[in-house]
């Protein structure tokens, strides 16, 4: 019994973190979520291009735009930002 109710409030409390940093994240294009993701995974803006299928520049200027959005300032940042949300989506 004690193991459930433990496991609710995980379970409540996560959810209400995701409910939060959603409310809190600035409104992404679906492009811009991808290049964020492919940035959490460790590529370079060119294996980002050809993996999207864009140019290289349409990459830099989604991550200029991702960087102003998330108020972050570099490659690192971001990749800090994808963990951070990755560790409370529910």
């Amino acid at each position: 019994m004690r193991i459930r109710y433990l496991s609710q409030k995980i379970i409540k409390k996560n959810q209400d973190l995701a409910s939060i940093n959603k409310k809190q994240l600035p409104k992404l294009t679906q492009q811009e979520e991808k290049i964020l993701k492919l940035i959490g995974d460790g590529k370079s803006n060119k294996e980002i291009a050809i993996e999207l299928f864009i140019e290289l520049s349409t990459v830099k200027t989604h991550i200029n735009k991702l960087y102003t959005k998330l108020k972050i300032k570099n490659r690192n940042e971001a990749r800090q930002k994808v963990k951070t949300l990755a560790s409370i989506e529910v």
